[in-house]
């Protein structure tokens, strides 16, 4: 059985520094065949377009897949700049890791 969804800890930048790698592990395995990402983004306290560029493009390949990207425990900067870019509201955010599987299990997505 295909994995439905992966939880995948992100650095404290996602920036130009760090994008290749990010870019790399969205289209390696294990995650080429995910519908769901569950993003942790509680380490992450500096983001530039590249960055959100990069979860823009996992957003659209997890919609692709018929699933959907969940943001996780996103800082205060890191929320006021999705709110400045106009994003906040175009991605599911939740409070912790906890509360995104919470969700895709009563969402029926309960496999890991």
């Amino acid at each position: 059985m295909a994995t439905k969804h992966y939880i995948l800890d992100l650095p404290s930048r996602l920036d130009g520094s760090n994008s290749a790698a990010f870019e790399s592990q969205l289209t390696s395995e294990p995650l080429s065949a995910v519908q769901y990402l569950i993003l942790n983004l509680q380490s992450v306290n500096l983001i530039t377009s590249i960055g959100i560029r990069y979860l823009i493009v996992a957003a659209e390949q997890m919609r692709q897949r018929g699933g959907c990207l969940l943001m996780c425990a996103p800082g205060d900067n890191v929320q006021q700049v999705l709110k400045i870019s106009g994003l906040l509201k175009q991605f599911r955010i939740l409070p912790d890791v906890n509360a995104a599987v919470l969700w895709l299990s009563e969402n029926g997505t309960s496999e890991q």
